[in-house]
């Protein structure tokens, strides 16, 4: 090859690279939207589980505060004896 034919090779592929790197840049958006949307849903999944399950304790007496103080101290049979009495007025 003469020095013309590989000037305009190297300026063909430097606009080839050019064009896929703005391609890649859009791909990266749209995963990093993606990632967003994902997340976003997973903590709405989440929040629904958390009502449902504070609702749940509401309704057996026990708060969701009780459950993680017996956790913190390491008195799950408090717990357990809290939950017992509230079942037991039912």
């Amino acid at each position: 090859m003469n020095n013309e034919a590989l000037i305009a090779v190297i300026e063909k592929e430097k606009a080839k690279l050019r064009t896929l790197e703005v391609k890649k840049a859009t791909i990266e958006d749209k995963i990093k939207k993606c990632r967003g949307s994902i997340q976003k849903y997973e903590l709405m999944q989440n929040n629904a589980m958390f009502t449902s399950f504070t609702s749940l304790l509401d309704n057996k007496g026990v708060s969701f505060e009780d459950i993680l103080s017996a956790l913190q101290c390491g008195d799950l049979l408090g717990l357990q004896e809290k939950i017992d009495s509230a079942i037991s007025y039912e």
